[in-house]
């Protein structure tokens, strides 16, 4: 599925509270998004809200940039089995609960 959204709350609440419908269980969802925008924080609360949760993140700045800096999000389905390739290396993890990840950056592989 491909989804383009101009960059307003109400059609990310919208996309991330329909996108769960059609994960597979254990699927995950990579979001590309700017930091000159956002960060990933931005969307934490709205993807928690669609019963979703944050897996990974990937080359995020803290806080909006200037210039261009792409990072990508991992997203599933709260409570699925994750996947071995989207999870953080364990000396990157802030906590072993994946539902309460906090942005991290790691040589993860992103497809």
């Amino acid at each position: 599925m491909n989804y383009v959204s101009t960059m307003k709350i109400g059609n990310c609440r919208r996309f991330f509270a329909a996108i769960g419908r059609f994960l597979k269980p254990g699927g995950i969802i990579v979001l590309l998004e700017n930091n000159r925008g956002s960060t990933a924080e931005t969307f934490r609360s709205m993807i928690e809200a669609a019963g979703l949760c944050v897996v990974f993140v990937h080359n995020c700045e803290g806080q909006r940039t200037p210039y261009t800096r792409t990072y990508y999000i991992g997203i599933a389905r709260r409570g699925d089995a994750i996947s071995a390739w989207a999870r953080p290396p364990a000396h990157n993890r802030v906590s072993t609960d994946l539902n309460r990840l906090r942005t991290h950056t790691t040589a993860s592989r992103v497809l």
